[in-house]
């Protein structure tokens, strides 16, 4: 009797070590899942940042200059041929 008394307490702690075991292991997954949501949004806010419209202006303003200094250099050639064909 004392023996199985014994062994039903071992079973008992074991299970209670096991259920504490497992109530961390849902813990540390809560905590997984609130880093990789923190992490998505952090994500998200630096899309929403590019998109931004003073880096958009900015972005588009520095096309405009490479598209006119683009402009500018064909102007050149244009010219340049120009005058290969008609002598001044």
């Amino acid at each position: 009797m004392e023996q199985e008394l014994a062994e039903t307490l071992n079973w008992i702690e074991q299970r209670e070590t096991h259920w504490r075991l497992q109530g961390y292991f849902e813990i540390a997954e809560d905590y997984q899942r609130a880093a990789s949501a923190i992490r998505f949004q952090q994500k998200q806010r630096a899309v929403a940042d590019e998109t931004s419209p003073e880096i958009r202006l900015r972005a588009f303003e520095t096309r405009l200059r490479e598209l006119e200094e683009k402009a500018d250099r064909l102007q050149g050639e244009v010219d340049a041929l120009r005058s290969r064909v008609r002598p001044a």
